[in-house]
């Protein structure tokens, strides 16, 4: 029979006679199943090994500043828009931090003792190697005089801004050097 072959646990039956066009019924058997358990899938070791090697952006930012109320207030919005941050208390400690640890931008009090910011720029922008040449520097200063912007600019530093940091032009400025960065380590 029909049943007898489809379903071969289920005893034969006699099968009852059908009309033209009608379609015999066969038994439904309801089973139990365990319920869906929706998992995500663990990656294969090609897979991690792919995710490892992909460039992720640098969200750690070095803050060189030997103001402390200055370092809190800026350590403060930096952690708000999600970065990381080391700090330094002059342009010597910076010098030695950044090529300790690749940061995706420093943030480079102008007016510091032992050594300021403009020196400490000149000799980041001096040290061997591309990321040197590359790494984001935004001057920070109190002071906003005619050729300030001009003197951070070829000094080798990217960026501009002044203090009292406002944390709006602080994220744009940031927007704007980790997309540059971003995009040019990631081609």
């Amino acid at each position: 029979t029909i049943t007898a072959a489809v379903l071969p646990n289920t005893p034969a039956k006699k099968s009852p006679t059908l009309r033209p066009g009608q379609v015999p019924r066969l038994p439904f058997i309801a089973r139990e199943t365990e319920p869906a358990i929706h998992t995500t899938p663990t990656p294969t070791p090609t897979q991690q090994q792919q995710q490892q090697q992909q460039p992720k952006p640098k969200r750690k930012v070095l803050v060189v500043e030997d103001n402390k109320v200055n370092q809190k207030v800026v350590l403060s919005q930096l952690a708000k828009l999600g970065f990381e941050a080391d700090t330094a208390i002059n342009g010597l400690e910076a010098l030695h931090r950044v090529q300790e640890y690749e940061y995706g931008a420093v943030l480079m009090d102008v007016s510091m003792p032992v050594m300021d910011g403009f020196e400490a720029t000149a000799k980041i922008r001096e040290l061997r190697g591309e990321n040197y040449q590359q790494l984001p520097i935004i001057a920070l200063t109190a002071s906003v005089m005619d050729g300030d912007h001009a003197r951070c600019m070829r000094a080798g530093m990217n960026d501009f801004l002044s203090k009292p940091l406002r944390a709006t032009l602080l994220q744009k400025a940031l927007q704007r050097w980790y997309t540059h960065t971003t995009t040019a380590t990631a081609t």
